[in-house]
């Protein structure tokens, strides 16, 4: 990529880039006015501000997901700590065995 400047007149300013490409070496040039170089310049502002505001909300996505993890954990630890409970109340509700001897002897 090659770029050269040329003063133009009409537009004050006229940057040409020339492209080589392909098998043969083909000149692929392009010439980029000011106004069109501002319209570019413009867009990558654009796409940086869009960048920057992807970038926060992932932050804060990630956060909540943070938070959303704790809150999982502890309802789990809840909910295992309620098993526990009711598996300990069911045991000291049951029938135990009888105590007594069998009819036959």
């Amino acid at each position: 990529m090659k770029r050269e400047t040329v003063h133009d007149s009409a537009t004050r300013l006229t940057v040409q880039w020339r492209y080589t490409g392909g098998d043969r070496g083909q000149n692929l040039g392009e010439k980029m006015t000011a106004e069109s170089f501002a319209d570019k310049e413009q867009r990558i502002v654009r796409l940086e501000e869009q960048l920057a505001y992807q970038a926060e909300t992932i932050e804060e996505l990630s956060a909540a997901m943070a938070r959303q993890w704790e809150e999982l954990d502890k309802a789990k630890r809840k909910l295992d700590a309620l098993a526990e409970r009711f598996l300990a109340l069911e045991e000291t509700t049951l029938p135990g065995a009888e105590a007594t001897k069998p009819p036959h002897y």
